[in-house]
């Protein structure tokens, strides 16, 4: 989609060659850079709902600013660590499920936890803390529910749909 996008919205001098679709002082006005801002969020919340795996996907392909336009960059940028929360309730069920003894468990090693997360990414999210026995505050980062079987779904999608394409 990138190189479909380029190919309508780039524009050529009068030596027939490529002028950055960028070096315009009008450029964040004009409709190529709207198409390609709107294009970069359809992908990047496309990624969001698909899931994990997906969001992981796009964390490492924001970081290729050599193969999609910065629009698109910036847009899964926010898949590095700003992906939808679970706070809460939600978090305490993350955080007893995660923890060994469950919920006595965690309320042994720890008198307070903050439900709202500091940041929150593909793969969990990071909660404050503060140890039951010192004191210490402490950051506890809490993996996703379910993370193995989403991944392994998803993982055997990839595949039948590689041996499909092949």
């Amino acid at each position: 989609l990138p190189g479909l996008i380029e190919k309508y919205t780039s524009k050529t001098d009068e030596n027939g060659k490529t002028i950055p679709y960028d070096s315009n002082p009008n450029y964040l006005d004009s409709r190529p850079h709207k198409l390609r801002k709107r294009g970069g969020e359809i992908f990047s919340e496309g990624l969001l709902r698909l899931g994990p795996l997906y969001i992981k996907i796009g964390q490492i392909l924001s970081c290729r600013e050599n193969l999609f336009p910065k629009e698109w960059v910036t847009s899964m940028e926010r898949l590095q660590d700003r992906v939808p929360a679970k706070s809460g309730k939600e978090a305490w069920d993350l955080v007893y499920s995660a923890c060994p003894g469950g919920k006595v468990g965690f309320h042994r090693v720890f008198s307070d936890f903050d439900d709202v997360p500091l940041a929150a990414a593909s793969l969990g999210q990071v909660h404050k803390a503060r140890l039951r026995e010192t004191g210490d505050a402490v950051a506890i980062k809490i993996q996703r529910a379910s993370l193995k079987e989403i991944y392994d779904k998803d993982l055997d999608l990839m595949n039948r749909i590689a041996s499909f394409v092949d």
